[in-house]
């Protein structure tokens, strides 16, 4: 008899002010970056996930200029790729960026709705941080609740 591979979807980690870990992206302004909090995924994780952001603006955004999101992980929860601190923080040095795990780039329209886009993404150890960099030419809305990035495992099943 045939084996059936499935898939399952995780428990979702948010982040935002708010979510289940925290990434301040109220107001970020074009050209800077923030990295969130860290998250714990356990000792047996599903290296396998979508990452889901959407972000708000003030303005509309330059068509074709995007919103960059990277992944910074670490292997004991203290030292993480690019000199993050597992913290909510400001995060513009691009030499540092540079170290981190792409995950991917929003595209912009030039319009105000809420903009957003998923990958797929292998996380490289139990613990990791979402980096955002903000490429798009306008800032963010100042509403905390307007943007997010969320990390959804996807669980391989066999039955």
């Amino acid at each position: 008899m045939a084996n059936e591979v499935l898939q399952k979807q995780g428990t979702t980690v948010v982040w935002n002010t708010g979510g289940d870990e925290t990434l301040t992206l109220a107001s970020l302004a074009d050209g800077n970056g923030r990295a969130g909090d860290e998250h714990d995924f356990g000792a047996t994780y599903s290296a396998l996930v979508r990452v889901e952001a959407e972000f708000d603006f003030a303005s509309a955004p330059t068509a074709g200029n995007t919103m960059d999101i990277y992944w910074s992980s670490s292997q004991d929860g203290t030292d993480y790729d690019g000199e993050c601190t597992g913290s909510d923080a400001a995060y513009n040095d691009e030499n540092d960026m540079k170290r981190l795990h792409p995950v991917g780039s929003l595209v912009c329209t030039n319009d105000t709705d809420p903009q957003r886009q998923s990958w797929l993404f292998y996380l490289p150890s139990r613990y990791g941080l979402p980096v955002v960099s903000n490429q798009s030419g306008q800032a963010l809305t100042a509403t905390e609740a307007d943007q997010h990035v969320k990390v959804t495992p996807i669980i391989t099943e066999v039955q």
